[in-house]
């Protein structure tokens, strides 16, 4: 396969590119086998010169992005340039797996005949990496690691959206804003990141652990009914007071309180029946666990 373009296809071709040299440029037929194409086509294993019919270009995409490519192909073929660019994972020539961006627009000969399509793949693994990690630190609590209160109510979405039940406890530290009163803010977030380590080491890898706010947890526990979440709840709590020397401030012992609630139809009121359970768990210094109440 030749590395050329006509003066025309160039221009196109220009229009393209944001005079990046990391793009691969390359020209297809009329049925999306790739004619023509820039030597950078090397890094996801294609060879210009030594092929003599390229790959189709759905050929070099994972099956899971192929439908999206061929729609964008289809696109171009028809003499429609997409909208936007499709973006999908390819295997680089080192077998490591990047992201690419794909655009394409129709090739028309002089008179105004689809022959093909022009397009361009330009590598954005950085950009994809750099926005996974916005995305985690937007939906983790920057003291503990955890899971915040965002990230908290979209996962609760989704398990209400399932409808397959389960429960949340909704777990406080005790007398957490007198700790910052007395001991200030930092013997605050010594005993928060000490809580959130211990609750991550004794609950379960299916439960899902998140800080609401404050001196607030929440768990979602989407394999247990309330009665077992329950028990869960009150073994946390227990096992927290066993160990509230190695975590305590100053001779500040930790204890927490739990309200459990079945998860149900409405995010916002499986919230406030959890909210409630807490409150009245709180109210009840003997049995501090507290199952909740259905709201109207």
């Amino acid at each position: 396969m030749a590395s050329n373009f006509t003066l025309k296809e160039g221009s196109q071709l220009y229009d393209l590119l944001s005079h990046s040299t990391q793009d691969i440029f390359f020209k297809t037929d009329g049925d999306g086998f790739i004619l023509h194409c820039s030597p950078g086509m090397m890094r996801v294993g294609v060879d210009p010169g030594a092929m003599l019919i390229g790959p189709h270009l759905t050929d070099l995409v994972e099956p899971r992005h192929e439908k999206e490519v061929r729609r964008s192909l289809a696109l171009a073929l028809g003499g429609i340039t997409p909208d936007k660019p499709v973006e999908f994972r390819l295997r680089d020539n080192f077998g490591e797996r990047q992201w690419f961006s794909l655009k394409l627009t129709p090739a028309f000969d002089r008179t105004g005949w689809v022959y093909g399509a022009l397009g361009v793949l330009r590598c954005i693994t950085d950009r994809r990496e750099l926005e996974d990690r916005l995305f985690v630190k937007s939906m983790t609590d920057p003291l503990t690691g955890l899971a915040n209160r965002g990230a908290f109510v979209s996962m609760l979405q989704h398990l209400v959206q399932r409808q397959s039940g389960g429960s949340m406890a909704m777990l406080a530290i005790d007398h957490f804003k007198s700790i910052n009163i007395t001991h200030g803010q930092r013997a605050g977030d010594v005993v928060l990141s000490a809580v959130a380590k211990f609750l991550r080491k004794i609950l379960r890898q299916d439960h899902i652990l998140a800080r609401s706010g404050g001196g607030t947890f929440v768990v979602l526990m989407p394999h247990d009914m309330e009665e077992r979440a329950k028990r869960i709840a009150e073994d946390v709590e227990y096992q927290l007071g066993r160990l509230s020397k190695e975590i305590d401030w100053h001779g500040f012992p930790v204890s927490a309180r739990s309200g459990v609630v079945g998860i149900g139809g409405c995010v916002d009121t499986t919230i406030r029946e959890a909210e409630l359970a807490l409150f009245l768990a709180k109210a009840r210094a003997p049995h501090p666990v507290q199952l909740g109440l259905a709201l109207g």
